[in-house]
């Protein structure tokens, strides 16, 4: 399935982000608008994407973000796994 990257703005903003609903209006082919959105974002569609975000059970249909992006493909997955390491140390003090 081929969605573009306005699209998936424009039902991300019209959704507030509910994941389901982007996705259903997606699969529907829901009519949508191009609008000017003066922030910097990335979605599932451009080659920006992280690959780690894509193996995510429910992975953003879009990502808003300030900075450098290509922060992001480095050792995402590494740094997700450091997270987890440090949450899961966070609710078990005892190890």
């Amino acid at each position: 399935m081929k969605i573009n990257r306005e699209a998936i703005l424009w039902y991300a903003i019209q959704y507030d982000g509910d994941w389901k609903k982007i996705g259903n209006a997606i699969k529907a082919h829901e009519n949508y608008s191009i609008i000017h959105y003066p922030y910097a974002y990335i979605t599932i569609m451009d080659d920006a994407y992280p690959d780690a975000f894509k193996r995510l059970r429910y992975p953003p249909w879009i990502i808003f973000y300030q900075g450098d992006i290509n922060l992001l493909k480095e050792n995402v997955q590494r740094k997700l796994y450091r997270i987890r390491i440090e949450l899961y140390k966070e609710y078990n003090p005892s190890m």
